[in-house]
C-alpha cells in the first residue's frame, strides 16, 4: 500500500494512519530508544504474504541498529504452516506500555494477529488497511474476539512463567478462564527444516511450522501443565476432587474441551 511519506525512517504509510499512530509513537518513544524494542510494519503486502516469523531475529537486529520500521520480503513464502496463534485477522485491541512509568494506553478497533513464532503482534488499522507489527516488549496485553468464546480473550504474560520454564517468560498466554484458578493456553511453533535428499527419502521435502499447544492451570503465580482430561484436572486440584467428581458426573461432562474445563473451574468458585 502506497501512501504519503512521513519522517519514520522512510517508511511509507497513509496520512490518516500516521495521525493515528503518532500518539502511540510518542507514548513509547523513550522506551524504544532505551530498549530498541519497537518494530512497526507499514505495508499492506504483509496481509497477503505468508509470514513465517523466522525473520524476527533479523528485525530485532535491525531495531538494535536504530532502524525502527521494517518491511518483510517473501523469503519464507514456501514454508508450510503459519506462525500465528490463530491464522486469521481478529477484531481486537492492544494495550501499550507508556514511557517506562507503569502506565498504559489501549488502542481499539484494530484487526489483530499474534505471531507466536516471532513473539510479535500484528495489527491492521481498519480506516487505512495499513499494517503495523509491534514487538512484544512494549505490549502490556492485547485482546481478540475469538469464537466460540462469547467475550474477547485477553493475552498477557504471566509472572510465574519464568519459574515454570524460562522459555515462557515473555510469551503471551491466552487467558481462557480468569478466576481464582485460571485456565491459560500457549501455542508455540516448532520449525522443522526440510531434509529431502532424494526420490526415495522419507524426510520432509519442505520447511514446516508445526503447532504445539499447551494448557496450564494458574493459581497465584504458579503454573501447572495440564491436559483437557478429567484425570489431569482432578490431579491439579486434589483438595476438591470428590466434589469435582460429583459435579462432572451431574453435568455429564466429558472433560475433553475448553468449555468443559471452564465450567468446572467456574464451579470451584462456589466451593
Amino acid at each position: 500500500m502506497k501512501g504519503t511519506s512521513y519522517p519514520f525512517n522512510s517508511l511509507e504509510v497513509s496520512k490518516s494512519t500516521y495521525k493515528r499512530l503518532l500518539p502511540m509513537y510518542s507514548s513509547f518513544n523513550k522506551l524504544f530508544f532505551s530498549t530498541s524494542a519497537l518494530l512497526l510494519l507499514g505495508t499492506s503486502s504483509f496481509a497477503q504474504n505468508t509470514l513465517s516469523g523466522l525473520t524476527a531475529q533479523n528485525n530485532v537486529n535491525a531495531a538494535a541498529g536504530g532502524s525502527m520500521f521494517q518491511t518483510f520480503d517473501n523469503r519464507y513464502e514456501g514454508v508450510r504452516g503459519n506462525p500465528y496463534f490463530v491464522d486469521a485477522w481478529l477484531p481486537g485491541s492492544i494495550t501499550i506500555k507508556k514511557n517506562n512509568v507503569g502506565s498504559t494506553e489501549e488502542f481499539k478497533n484494530l484487526k489483530v494477529k499474534y505471531d507466536v513464532h516471532g513473539n510479535q503482534v500484528a495489527a491492521v488499522v481498519p480506516e487505512t488497511k495499513d499494517t503495523i507489527l509491534i514487538n512484544a516488549n512494549i505490549i502490556s496485553s492485547f485482546k481478540v474476539e475469538m469464537p466460540p468464546h462469547a467475550a474477547p480473550i485477553e493475552f498477557r504474560t504471566l509472572p510465574g512463567a519464568r519459574t515454570a520454564d524460562p522459555k515462557l517468560t515473555d510469551i503471551f498466554f491466552a487467558v481462557l478462564y480468569d478466576g481464582k484458578t485460571k485456565l491459560v493456553k500457549s501455542v508455540s511453533k516448532q520449525f522443522i527444516k526440510a531434509n529431502f535428499k532424494g526420490g526415495y527419502s522419507a524426510g520432509n521435502a519442505y520447511d514446516e511450522l508445526v503447532d504445539q499447544s499447551q494448557y496450564y492451570l494458574v493459581a497465584g503465580n504458579g503454573l501447572v501443565k495440564t491436559k483437557l482430561t478429567k484425570k489431569a484436572l482432578l490431579e491439579a486440584l486434589p483438595a476438591q476432587q470428590e466434589k469435582l467428581k460429583g459435579f462432572i458426573a451431574s453435568q455429564k461432562l466429558l472433560m475433553n474441551t475448553e468449555a468443559d474445563f471452564i465450567k468446572v473451574l467456574a464451579y470451584t468458585e462456589t466451593l
